[in-house]
Formats: C-alpha cells, structure tokens, sequence
C-alpha cells in the first residue's frame, strides 16, 4: 500500500495536500488535509491516474500473464485495457498493487 500512496503522490505534483493513506473499510484513499477519495475515482478513466502510471512505466505486465481475467494487452491501449480489468475485480486496490513495478 505504502508503494501505491508514493506513487499516487508522485503523479500528483501539483496537488497542495498529499495522499496519507488507503482505508480498506471505506475504500477511500485519504489526504493529509482529511479530505478524502473514493478508490472508484481514483481508477477511474477520467481521474487519468492508470494512464499515468502506464506511461511512466509503473506496472509489471508480465505479472498479468498468469491472471486468468487477462487476455491480451492491445498496445497502445493498455491503459484503457487496465482500467477495464481492475473493473472487474473483487478488489482492485489490492490488484493494482499485485503488478506494481
């Protein structure tokens, strides 16, 4: 988890408040302001944080070759193609951190 916080942090230059930590109950990620954020926006398309994390070389896809729910990696996708699969998890937090570099 310590690893995804780093990461989020880094990819969030511009953000005055920095993430702190994950709250597995609520599945929110909080902020040192006490604000907080759903884990659905931060995964999110829109959110832009899994594309972030693909162009800056952030996830091990070969891990992904032994999941199951994996099929193909579509290049110049594979952002999109990961945001659908951590869709479909039972928890995604947890997944993303499983194929972090």
């Amino acid at each position: 988890m310590e690893k995804l916080i780093e990461l989020l942090n880094e990819s969030e230059d511009w953000f005055v408040s920095k993430f702190v930590s994950y709250d597995g109950i609520n599945r929110v990620f909080r902020l040192d302001n006490w604000q907080s954020f759903h884990y659905t926006l931060i995964l999110s398309k829109e959110y832009c944080f899994i594309k972030w994390l693909v162009e800056n070389n952030k996830i091990d896809f070969v891990k992904l070759d032994d999941n199951s729910d994996w099929y193909e990696i579509n290049t110049g996708r594979e952002y999109l193609d990961l945001v659908a699969l951590l869709s479909i998890q039972d928890d995604p937090v947890e997944f993303l951190i499983s194929i972090l570099k």
